[in-house]
């Protein structure tokens, strides 16, 4: 049931993951990366921080925040806490914890979607 996963489907692209290296097919021709876990990788090279520095600031500020959503205020132990920053790397800003907040998906992708707008 469903839809196909053959890589010879008409559409479907074979691509090479420029962090791990692994071959994937993909129908969505702006993918870069095989898994969330390499994308959040390369994200963590790009903003100067090792992946462990990152795991502790993480959850670090989660602790902060009391585990709870800093938009909506919904409580999630983690599960589902998203630490976004509120000044863009890109755009100068650091990952000192005055720059994260605990954020759930939802209020994390409407920042993202108002951030570029």
């Amino acid at each position: 049931m469903g839809g196909t996963s053959s890589p010879n489907h008409p559409g479907n692209t074979t691509k090479i993951c420029p962090v791990c290296g692994k071959e994937f097919g993909t129908y969505n021709r702006g993918r870069i990366y095989c898994s969330h876990a390499c994308q959040a990788k390369k994200r963590r090279q790009n903003i100067g921080i090792s992946e462990r520095e990152w795991v502790w600031l993480r959850e670090f500020i989660m602790e902060r925040d009391n585990y709870t959503c800093q938009d909506c205020g919904i409580f999630l132990m983690d599960l589902g806490l998203e630490v976004h920053h509120i000044k863009p790397v890109i755009k100068g800003g650091g990952n000192k914890e005055t720059n994260l907040v605990s954020l759930c998906h939802k209020c994390h992708a409407r920042r993202h979607r108002t951030l570029y707008v």
